[in-house]
């Protein structure tokens, strides 16, 4: 009889220990002033800053091959929501490098500093939440500026604009209910739709662009999301 009370005892003591350790972190959650998250959170409207590594950008050329180094990238975006599980996306991002000639394989002159800054209006598609996951998927479309500077031998080749696409996926993990980490991996697809050259300068062009001539750049990193 003793023992079976005592079995008791124990099982009631290890039930209450269990609803405390459950019920223990949403309580001081809740005293804090925060709402707990075991789901990851769907908001209205997110900002998300991040810093990638973006690389590729190349075209042959009748002086060689052009390629923009691969740097860094800042990039800035804006998410609101459309309908559960879609949402709308505008992007801006600046890359800080320079355009290089290469006429001798594997010898690559620089021609100009450069930045290339991208604007993107497009959807975000998130198929699936899984815990504090949300994975996502993103196609926008926009354009970009291809904004050369003046080089060490004082040549302005000026600026061009193009025509771009931009793919990408990843996900956000929650970290509570306003904020989170975002990383991705994209692509970025600068178009030439119509003919015409490409950085014009004292010393003329160092390219001429046919209809379709696409420039691939690729990016991948992440950073901070905060939910409103």
């Amino acid at each position: 009889m003793l023992v079976n009370r005592s079995l008791r005892s124990t099982r009631r003591l290890f039930a209450a220990l269990v609803v405390l350790a459950a019920v223990a972190p949403s309580h001081a959650e809740a005293q804090r002033g925060l709402r707990p998250v075991r789901y990851a959170p769907e908001p209205r409207v997110s900002l998300s800053a991040m810093v990638t590594y973006q690389w590729g950008g190349s075209l042959t050329t009748n002086r060689g091959k052009l390629s923009l180094a691969p740097t860094e990238n800042f990039a800035g975006v804006l998410n609101f929501q459309v309908r559960p599980g879609a949402k709308g996306e505008l992007y801006y991002s600046y890359q800080p490098t320079s355009l290089r000639l290469e006429q001798v394989p594997g010898v690559k002159e620089e021609v100009a500093p450069m930045g290339v800054h991208y604007f993107q209006l497009g959807g975000r598609y998130e198929p699936v939440r899984s815990g504090r996951l949300t994975p996502f998927f993103v196609a926008t479309a926009g354009a970009t500026l291809f904004d050369a500077r003046r080089n060490s031998a004082g040549i302005d080749y000026g600026s061009d604009w193009a025509f771009a696409f931009r793919f990408a996926a990843g996900a956000t993990a929650w970290l509570g209910s306003r904020f989170g980490i975002r990383g991705e991996a994209g692509l970025l697809l600068p178009i030439q739709w119509g003919g015409g050259g490409f950085l014009c300068g004292a010393g003329g062009c160092y390219a001429t662009l046919g209809g379709g001539t696409a420039i691939v750049q690729g990016t991948a990193g992440g950073g901070l999301t905060i939910a409103f």
